[in-house]
């Protein structure tokens, strides 16, 4: 046993996590041809009838996997399959569906100013005309620094478009007009709030949900590109990608006019700063301590993924970040060519002196001829 640590190490790199080579589904599966056991004085005899039926059942729901619910077929438990729509716009396509009852919630001016200006920003199809305010500003206002000019375009963006779409005149025939007339007419102030919600293969309950729970299911994170001005007198801003670490509050729902909606997160966020801070094991930690209020708190259902934070047994205000895989999705590793790794890595060590030769014949005990016939 002491000698199987030194294995260890190379035996992870090599054949990956210990769940998809252990032996315990063996052993299980022994349990199961057990079970078929109903004679005991012909127990080989009872597991092969019981095999056989059980292959029978599974090629009859394997063969009627069209027509009926079997366990073959049956859905996830986090199944997030979208729903068909005629809207055009992709932040209309439901992504994800909500769990318990529907909170009707009047919602304030600022919420939904802060809700509808994120879903007109990461609208794909409205990209075009984000880049059309943009320029106007630019040569409108070109004497102010471009940072001054970027808060100007995120105030007046939604006004500047709704004005924009109704002076336009779509047509009434283009799906892509209607959706975008009523995109820019802005959200109904009656909207929905939820506390549970399944997004991309992940079960998210609001932080409010699990102070009665002893299970997490309220960590968040996104990568967002964001831009950076070093000073106020930068005019070349720095455009990155940047992980924001959060905890869900609250899901809306959106109304637009003619039944489209916009389900978002609402979540405290931490991003970089004094509360972000790498350990000396080389783990991301987080301090989620009387944080405040982030700018922009909201984001798409569709862009969150989920992450799970681990108290740090030295200081509970800080947890430790650990990301995780939606269920039924798994990320196997490129298989190693385990001979080549062997032989370079730990049976053949690099010699001082690679010309030198090698000699395989033991000198130091006498040598033993065996007579063996023809």
């Amino acid at each position: 046993m002491i000698h199987l640590t030194v294995h260890l190490a190379t035996e992870i790199k090599l054949a990956g996590p210990v769940y998809y080579r252990w032996m315990y589904p063996i052993e299980r599966y022994l349990g199961t041809l057990k079970s078929y056991v109903r004679n005991r004085s012909r127990p080989e005899g009872s597991i092969a009838e019981g095999y056989l039926a059980e292959e029978c059942l599974t090629f009859c729901s394997l063969y009627l996997t069209d027509y009926v619910e079997t366990k073959f077929n049956q859905s996830t438990r986090n199944d997030e399959t979208t729903i068909g729509s005629t809207f055009t716009l992709d932040v209309f396509t439901a992504s994800g569906y909500a769990l318990g009852k529907a909170i009707a919630t009047k919602f304030d001016d600022k919420t939904l100013k802060k809700a509808h200006q994120y879903v007109l920003f990461n609208c794909h199809q409205v990209q075009s005309y984000i880049d059309e305010h943009r320029q106007i500003l630019n040569l409108t206002h070109s004497g102010l620094p471009p940072h001054q000019i970027e808060r100007m375009h995120s105030e007046s963006f939604a006004s500047w478009f709704a004005t924009h779409i109704e002076n336009t005149n779509p047509s009434q025939d283009d799906p892509i007009s209607n959706d975008l007339k009523s995109l820019a007419r802005g959200p109904n102030f009656i909207g929905i709030r939820y506390e549970k919600f399944i997004s991309n293969g992940f079960r998210l309950h609001t932080k409010e949900v699990e102070r009665k729970r002893k299970t997490q299911n309220c960590g968040v994170i996104v990568r967002a590109t964001t831009s950076s001005y070093s000073s106020i007198r930068d005019q070349n801003p720095v455009s990155s990608e940047l992980d924001y670490y959060g905890i869900l509050q609250n899901v809306i729902e959106l109304e637009y006019e003619g039944g489209r909606r916009v389900v978002l997160f609402e979540c405290d966020w931490v991003s970089k700063g004094k509360r972000l801070k790498l350990d000396d094991d080389g783990f991301m930690l987080v301090n989620f301590t009387n944080v405040k209020r982030h700018n922009e708190p909201y984001i798409l259902a569709s862009q969150a993924m989920q992450a799970f934070y681990v108290e740090d047994p030295v200081d509970c205000n800080w947890h430790v970040i650990i990301t995780t895989d939606a269920r039924a999705k798994y990320k196997m590793q490129p298989l190693a060519d385990v001979d080549t790794y062997l032989q370079s890595f730990i049976c053949y060590p690099e010699d001082e002196n690679e010309h030198e030769e090698v000699v395989w014949v033991r000198d130091d005990v006498a040598g033993v001829e065996i007579v063996v016939d023809a």
